[in-house]
């Protein structure tokens, strides 16, 4: 057998959150059954295992307490519940609830509505008395598939001790936690940058330069000022290159009529002791590695982009850690980032297959703010890769 509650309605525009607690299941003598609890959507559901229901008549009661359940006016406190839930896709041919007030409470001073009917409709297909110390409510006729009774008591404030603010702000942060998630991945990913990625000292003056400082090659000069290789960085070793009469640079039309230029390689580079490593392997991206060509247009390099320029990030990144500019490879700590943050997003997707049951009250709260989270933490990619000491000191 299964009854479900909502977790969130809505009453004069206002959405009330509720929490559920207590929650059993029990036979005609009082023994509890076997059930389980689950969480689908923004509702509660309990499933129960009846014994021997099988073409016979049985009694299941539900048992749970509701946190917020009444709620608090300024001429009067009330209590709004459907009763019967209207979730059922059979019908329910005689349907009751009993409700009982604080005590105090004159019946003069107790007001009671209720509707019967589908969601929203405000049907007054039912009937109250007073049984005992109880307000009775109940149907005038069969409930249909998809209908329920809601009943509405209303009685004097000052009977029931409302929650404090400190309580009620306790309850908020409780039922909209998840939305805190994106502020503790910022906040978490300012710790990790103040802890390990900053660069260490304190920032030194900025004053301008007109060549790179010593021991520097021109695309470790620029990759270090913002730990980041841009192909700029790799055009500006080509014309050092130049400069230093490795290559010619000559500027073309070509037979469209469109402005380039042309790269000409001038002499033999193996076994050249001024020739870096780095700047052998950029010359062997654009030439060849075997180095049959000695003429390349710019075009023709910008077409094989990404499989020129990656490789010499890469192997640039590489020989500033090895120069000791970079304690890691910052297309590494990006990369490393970035995958932390997409995993976290996608991590959204499998909530409702591996989180536990009760989480899924939250949804999609919590999805919400583990793909946020999971985007600030890409976010923080940009900012992890950091200098080693050394490396301040060159700039």
């Amino acid at each position: 057998m299964f009854r479900r509650i909502p977790l969130r309605y809505w009453h004069g525009g206002v959405e009330f959150p509720l929490a559920l607690g207590g929650i059993g299941a029990y036979d005609e003598a009082n023994q509890p059954l076997h059930s389980e609890v689950s969480y689908p959507d923004q509702y509660v559901s309990i499933r129960a295992w009846v014994p021997g229901a099988i073409n016979t008549k049985k009694t299941v009661t539900f048992v749970y307490h509701v946190r917020r359940g009444v709620l608090g006016y300024a001429e009067h406190d009330e209590l709004y519940w459907n009763a019967t839930g209207n979730e059922w896709n059979a019908p329910i041919n005689h349907a009751e609830a009993f409700v009982t007030v604080p005590p105090g409470v004159a019946d003069a001073d107790v007001q009671t509505a209720g509707f019967a009917g589908p969601l929203g409709v405000t049907g007054q297909d039912y009937v109250v008395d007073r049984i005992d110390r109880y307000w009775r409510f109940r149907t005038t006729r069969a409930l249909r598939p998809r209908e329920g009774l809601t009943v509405v008591v209303g009685w004097p404030p000052g009977h029931v001790a409302h929650a404090s603010a400190l309580r009620r702000a306790g309850w908020v942060v409780a039922d909209y936690w998840p939305l805190s998630l994106p502020l503790l991945a910022l906040v978490w990913g300012g710790f990790v940058w103040w802890a390990f990625g900053r660069d260490p000292g304190s920032k030194p003056s900025v004053k301008p330069e007109y060549a790179p400082p010593p021991d520097l090659i021109t695309a470790e000069a620029g990759a270090l000022v913002d730990e980041r290789a841009h192909p700029r960085d790799v055009i500006a070793t080509v014309v050092d290159l130049a400069v230093r009469g490795y290559l010619e640079i000559e500027p073309i039309t070509t037979a469209f009529g469109e402005a380039d230029f042309m790269f000409k390689r001038l002499k033999p580079v193996a076994g050249d002791p001024d020739l870096r490593t780095f700047e052998l392997f950029v010359l062997a991206k654009i030439f060849g590695a075997d180095w049959v060509i000695n003429m390349r247009l710019l075009s023709e390099v910008r077409r094989d982009y990404e499989n020129v320029f990656p490789p010499i990030r890469d192997q640039l990144y590489r020989m500033m850690v090895r120069d000791g500019l970079f304690p890691a490879s910052p297309g590494s700590v990006r990369k490393g980032w970035m995958l932390a943050g997409a995993l976290t997003a996608i991590s959204a997707i499998l909530l409702p297959t591996f989180a536990p049951a009760w989480l899924g009250r939250y949804d999609p709260m919590l999805r919400i703010g583990v793909v946020a989270s999971g985007l600030i933490f890409i976010g923080w990619a940009w900012f992890m890769p950091r200098k080693t000491w050394a490396g301040v000191q060159v700039l």
